[in-house]
């Protein structure tokens, strides 16, 4: 017979001998981010964006006050007094001993309050644009820096992959020398060069690495990540398409018509304008129409005599008013005049800082678009060079090989050939910079192609 306790004791026996951990779901590794990715969540959790969206609700809400001042007041008012009079022979019954009760409902309607409910209602819109267009910018200014980060992070990944080939390469050229220097073929110099060679690769190694830290850290950032989660990315520079616009003007143009600064300036104009009407319809007539119902009810402590006959004590009263108010102050101490004039003076002002603005967004159109030109032949040239290093690398080394040709002549190529590498991703780096650049120049900001010539291509990073 088996005993009753035997079943639980080999489910105790499972348990214990079970493995740690087993039955748990490990976390899933997050999928590398692409740039667009990174955009796509900048946007969605980055702290100062959202900032800028809440201030376009409050705007907008600013609308709404503004049509208020068109729409009727209703209210309600309470007067409760208690009346003590010490005066032992007062003959008025508005001073005897008594308490009042006063309830009053009105209605206001504003007819006319000198245009100013119509410039607040045209300010309070130019205001929301505003704060529209404000978004706009916080939202270009972020896909700009993520992009030049995301780009921080491919050259430096890159110059990782091409440091560590050359320092096997380097090791590779270490072995040889040290055979030709142990059969005493070479000089020991030989052997010290490429030494120093492979520890300045090795410590440039070190510092790509910490570029592409740094650019990890400056995207966790932007990205509202927070440090215990992992950030995994995946790209490259992206296409070598040609950029927005390739002609000045085409390019000039279109900053007029997209740049958010210029329109906020713009709007900034107007709405000093606004204001200006504003302080200006203070000197003009306001007119309002009040309608209202009082319930009025008077006690008296102790009957009040109204002839030798007849006293009362309580006086009750209930009535309707209908009121026409018509308030016109042309002259205010000269408050209002010289506002105005300092509202005229600080739209002149504002005008000026536009002119100056669209000054520096077209010279720096110009600018960007000259990068994009210099680094088209920046990387025409580096393929070019990068061809030659490699066929040179490649005929000194099987040179070497040979005994035909010095350790010094293999040593030169290896330079040149990681130096021609470092030229090209630089060059790229440089062209996706300038071009991500020139979309924020103009307000047009687009989202980054893939990649399609095999020069540029990248493998996944991590």
């Amino acid at each position: 017979m088996f005993s009753p306790l035997l079943p639980a004791l080999l489910v105790t026996l499972s348990l214990l001998t079970a493995p740690a951990g087993a039955g748990e779901d490990k976390p899933a590794t997050p999928a590398p981010l692409s740039l667009n990715d990174c955009i796509e969540r900048g946007i969605a959790a980055n702290p100062e964006l959202q900032a800028y969206k809440l201030k376009v609700e409050e705007a907008a809400m600013g609308v709404r006050a503004a049509w208020g001042e068109f729409l009727p007041s209703i209210g309600l008012s309470y007067n409760r007094t208690l009346l003590k009079n010490n005066g032992g022979e007062e003959k008025d019954q508005d001073y005897f001993n008594s308490t009042t009760t006063n309830i009053n409902y009105f209605v206001e309607q504003p007819l006319l309050s000198g245009f100013s409910s119509i410039a607040e209602i045209r300010k309070a819109r130019r205001q929301k644009e505003y704060q529209q267009l404000e978004e706009t910018y916080a939202t270009n200014r972020l896909r700009n820096q993520i992009s030049l980060r995301f780009f921080d992070w491919v050259r430096a990944s890159r110059h990782v992959q091409l440091w560590s080939r050359s320092i096997e390469r380097l090791k590779n050229q270490q072995t040889i020398v040290t055979e030709w220097v142990n059969q005493r073929l070479a000089p020991a110099l030989r052997l010290l060069e490429v030494s120093v060679e492979l520890s300045n690769a090795r410590h440039s190694l070190i510092r790509a690495q910490s570029e592409q830290k740094s650019a990890l850290a400056g995207l966790r950032e932007l990205l509202n990540i927070r440090s215990p989660e992992p950030l995994l990315l995946t790209g490259d520079f992206g296409s070598t398409d040609e950029a927005l616009c390739t002609a000045e003007q085409e390019c000039q143009d279109l900053a007029l018509n997209h740049r958010p600064e210029l329109g906020m300036a713009r709007l900034s104009i107007e709405i000093a304008v606004q204001q200006g009407r504003i302080i200006l319809a203070r000197n003009l007539p306001q007119v309002y129409l009040r309608a209202s119902y009082t319930d009025y009810i008077k006690e008296y402590d102790t009957p009040v005599p109204i002839n030798e006959e007849e006293s009362i004590s309580e006086t009750a009263r209930d009535y309707y008013d209908l009121i026409l108010s018509i308030k016109f102050t042309p002259v205010q101490g000269g408050r209002n005049f010289f506002e105005y004039r300092r509202q005229r003076i600080a739209v002149r002002r504002m005008q000026q800082s536009y002119a100056q603005q669209l000054n520096a967004i077209l010279t720096e159109v110009g600018s960007r678009l000259q990068q994009i030109n210099e680094n088209y032949a920046a990387i025409l040239t580096s393929r070019k060079t990068l061809e030659e290093a490699r066929t040179a690398y490649d005929m000194a080394f099987k040179a070497t090989e040979l005994g035909v040709s010095s350790l010094r002549e293999l040593l030169d190529a290896e330079l040149r050939l990681t130096g021609a590498e470092i030229s090209l991703t630089n060059a790229g780096h440089g062209l996706a910079a300038a071009k991500k650049q020139l979309e924020y120049a103009t307000g047009v900001m687009r989202d980054i192609a893939p990649a399609v010539h095999e020069e540029t291509k990248q493998p996944e990073i991590q």
